[in-house]
């Protein structure tokens, strides 16, 4: 017996629907040679810079943002060579944070922040669960502490 994916009553099992209605942070994430605020903004083409300023805060970004020669307007190099890999990864959260989308699916997100950034992101996430589902995959304890639900996967 299969299960099924339900939004707002209706069957939403199709690509096109779980795409519009997910927002993801892969481990490693992608960013674009362009600017901070358009590699943001990618997550939601229709959302304004103030939107995506707020997610960036919301993400814990906006402190080394606002340290770049250009702030929100600094151009990356390829896939963010110019910013660490706890950088890159809140830069991909806001990108997903500013997409509203009502499921925020992520991907060992705190691997590459030290323990501020992590404390700082997680609160944001604790926060964020009142508004839309949150799901994790991570092998962190500290993560794992802000679940209501817990899944363990064993490999056989």
């Amino acid at each position: 017996m299969y299960g099924s994916v339900i939004f707002d009553g209706k069957d939403a099992c199709t690509l096109e629907n779980v795409r519009r209605k997910t927002a993801y942070v892969p481990q490693e994430p992608m960013l674009l040679r362009d600017t901070v605020i358009n590699n943001i903004l990618c997550g939601n083409v229709t959302a304004s810079r103030e939107e995506a300023v707020y997610a960036a805060k919301m993400a814990g970004a906006e402190g080394f943002i606002s340290e770049l020669a250009d702030g929100y307007d600094t151009v990356l190099v390829d896939d963010g060579k110019n910013l660490s890999g706890g950088q890159n990864q809140r830069l991909a959260i806001a990108r997903a944070l500013v997409k509203n989308a009502p499921i925020l699916l992520l991907d060992e997100i705190t691997a590459a922040l030290d323990d501020e950034a992590e404390q700082q992101v997680l609160e944001t996430i604790k926060s964020l669960a009142c508004e839309c589902a949150v799901l994790f995959v991570t092998h962190k304890a500290s993560v794992i502490e802000v679940a209501d639900v817990v899944y363990r996967i064993k490999a056989k």
